[in-house]
């Protein structure tokens, strides 16, 4: 089982996708290092919206799926 890794302690490899949590929600996201939106560096970016959601404060790998 996957374990959630805080924001501050640890960020993703760029491209990887997670699901993150912001003390509310959950969301599917991608993590990217260089994109930027009105001069702000983005982290994580939803993959249902495609909006940044830099309000994430944990994180756990995408679950792999199961093996047929």
């Amino acid at each position: 089982m996957s374990k959630w890794i805080k924001v501050e302690d640890k960020l993703p490899e760029h491209g990887m996708l997670v699901i993150t949590w912001n003390g509310s929600s959950y969301r599917v996201c991608r993590y990217e290092t260089a994109l930027t939106w009105k001069g702000y560096k983005m982290k994580f970016v939803s993959v249902m919206t495609r909006f940044w959601d830099d309000d994430a404060t944990h994180w756990m790998r995408f679950p792999k799926p199961p093996i047929q």
